[in-house]
């Protein structure tokens, strides 16, 4: 081959050489230390649980349902239990004069379950036994059962044969029989009670002279 086309071949060879080089250096090319690496991933440990479970008890319960203490007895430490089959009935307390509605009274009652018991146990009733056995709200008071009349007036009380109703609220006081042995009211069962005036008596012997300890009853 002539030497002048040897050096054309391999000016040739050359040529190629630097175009396929050129061509292999376009585009970015990557420096050491900034590849891309993924994002680390967090874990959730014992703590953090801990955290979120206490946000979640932090956040407002439903509000609980409202519940009415209508017909809650609320009782003293009375002689005897109210049965458990015992029969309730509504009783109205209202102002003897205007008719209105009274709440927030004090009512009390007893059965002849109490008077019997009474009875049986006289020592209960202390000295003045003869007394006491007349005076209703006493006997109530002391033995039987008590409750508070709602917003409308209205107490709920168990009714056996004999029941003895007593009410009172602010310096007014009444009373009313609510056994199953009377035939209901047509208007419901109902206590008017009336300014509770107190009458001052004196008690003398048939010589005008003051008589200490002597039972004073009214009817």
């Amino acid at each position: 081959m002539p030497t002048k086309s040897i050096v054309v071949a391999v000016l040739l060879l050359l040529c190629a050489a630097a175009g396929w080089l050129l061509l292999q250096g376009e585009g970015d090319l990557a420096l050491p230390g900034q590849h891309e690496t993924a994002a680390p991933v967090r874990e959730v440990g014992p703590a953090a649980a801990a955290d979120a479970r206490a946000v979640e008890a932090t956040a407002p319960a439903t509000p609980a349902a409202e519940t009415s203490a209508r017909d809650a007895v609320a009782v003293h430490e009375a002689l005897l239990p109210i049965p458990d089959d015992a029969k309730w009935i509504d009783v109205h307390v209202v102002d003897q004069a205007s008719g209105e509605a009274v709440p927030g009274a004090t009512v009390r009652w007893y059965d002849e379950t109490i008077t019997k018991a009474l009875q049986e146990r006289p020592a209960l009733l202390g000295p003045n036994r003869s007394t006491i056995w007349r005076d209703q709200e006493s006997i109530a008071a002391r033995f039987g059962w008590q409750t508070t009349s709602d917003r409308h007036g209205v107490a709920r009380v168990h009714q056996t044969e004999s029941t003895e109703v007593v009410a009172r609220h602010e310096g007014r006081y009444g009373r009313a029989q609510a056994g199953a042995n009377l035939l209901p009211p047509r208007g419901g069962y109902r206590v008017e009670i009336a300014p509770d005036q107190e009458l001052l008596v004196q008690v003398l012997d048939a010589a005008g002279a003051p008589a200490p300890g002597v039972p004073v009853a009214m009817g």
